[in-house]
């Protein structure tokens, strides 16, 4: 009962606890005996917590209170209203002590009184370092334009020390809807685009111009530098599109789940690799997203070789100083994003990490090298399973890596 966080040391703390058991026992068998009524006391600071609660949320954009202001008014109309029938009605006394239930696991939870108590949802009550990012995360990062970052700062903090609100969850899986929604759009808008440059008269080069051609077998297709570019933009587009497609029925049911299901879900997701923590799955979410920047990327570039391939002076003077005009206001939006994250607060220098990452992968692959070199040499009659007995202690080592 009481495993359910870490660093329970309080009778204060474990009181909130004992109460909440309490009170679920007074919503399982509310009429155990005729005069088992609630004291007008026990309506009042219910109303109390609600409004002060309700208060909480109006307020802050990081409540810790579990529901929103419109649940939270609701409830306190529920509870002035099982409060006017003086305990006589067993269904409103059952209703009122499973919220007093909920509100006392919930300090629980929170660390209630305590002197680490939660106030913000997003912050953690442990003095555990804070988790480092491995190598997985690092060059993948770069690789998707930076994109899986934001989502795992978002799954930190709506799931921190493992701590779940219902709200904030369905708030989240609501937003990645809604961009899975659009980049599907988006792609299918780069896929109508590519056909139509790969119809544009040499983007694909052929010989149907000669008028020698008498049968299918004459005809001879040649690939351009534009066309295979044109091709990978189609590609990545289709990937997006599919990613996307499989993302939302994969979340749409996710948003209404309860809590547990949510919890074991993120659970799982952490057991892929459980050095990486949430990185994995942040990388999946940022799949959709960052295949349709590889698309834009390369058909600019299937655009670039079909004017600088396939067209006068002029028109390549053109499109060199466009593209020229247009490269460093895109530059500057890619250093913001790259040197700040999504809430402001300045990360650490990519290059140094980077750098850091590659300097620890080596150290990683040299160490068990380094000890095949300077073990001594095997005794006579030592057969190989002994050594590899031996050896399989420093595999470990090579299952985490973090910079």
């Amino acid at each position: 009962m009481l495993s359910e966080v870490c660093g329970v040391n309080s009778l204060a703390h474990i009181k909130h606890r004992l109460e909440a058991s309490y009170w679920n026992h007074w919503s399982l068998y509310p009429a155990v005996f005729e005069s088992r009524i609630l004291q007008p006391l026990v309506y009042d600071e219910l109303i109390g917590m609600l409004s002060h609660g309700c208060m909480d949320v109006l307020t802050s954009n990081l409540s810790s209170v579990p529901y929103d202001s419109e649940k939270l008014l609701k409830m306190i109309k529920l509870v002035q209203k099982a409060r006017e029938t003086n305990g006589g009605v067993v269904y409103f006394t059952a209703a009122t002590t499973r919220l007093l239930s909920f509100f006392a696991h919930w300090r629980f939870l929170y660390f209630h009184g305590q002197r680490h108590a939660r106030l913000v949802r997003d912050e953690t009550v442990y003095d555990e370092p804070v988790h480092e990012r491995t190598v997985l995360i690092t060059l993948a990062s770069p690789l998707l334009f930076f994109v899986p970052g934001g989502y795992l700062r978002d799954l930190e903090r709506l799931w921190t020390d493992e701590v779940l609100i219902e709200t904030v969850w369905e708030t989240f899986v609501t937003k990645l809807l809604r961009e899975w929604q659009d980049v599907v759009l988006w792609s299918v808008m780069m896929l109508v685009a590519n056909v139509g440059f790969l119809a544009i008269p040499g983007v694909v080069i052929t010989n149907l111009s000669e008028a020698a051609i008498t049968s299918p077998r004459q005809l001879i297709i040649s690939t351009s530098p534009a066309q295979i570019a044109s091709s990978l933009s189609i590609q990545a587009s289709i990937g997006s599109v599919v990613t996307s497609l499989l993302l939302l029925r994969h979340h749409r049911q996710k948003q209404k789940e309860d809590l547990a299901s949510v919890g074991s879900y993120l659970t799982q997701s952490t057991r892929i690799g459980r050095c990486f923590g949430l990185e994995p799955l942040a990388i999946v979410f940022s799949l959709p997203w960052a295949l349709l920047m590889w698309s834009v990327v390369t058909f600019f570039i299937s655009l670039l070789l079909f004017c600088f391939y396939n067209s006068n002076m002029s028109t390549r003077i053109v499109v060199a100083v466009s593209s020229v005009l247009m490269t460093p206001p895109v530059i500057v939006c890619i250093v913001i994003s790259w040197r700040t994250s999504d809430d402001g607060a300045p990360q650490h220098n990519r290059f140094t990490v980077l750098k850091c990452s590659f300097a620890r992968l080596w150290q990683h692959i040299a160490y068990p090298i380094t000890l095949l070199n300077a073990r001594p040499p095997l005794e006579q009659g030592l057969g190989l399973h002994t050594f590899v007995s031996k050896s399989i202690r420093f595999d470990s080592r090579l299952s985490c890596i973090y910079v």
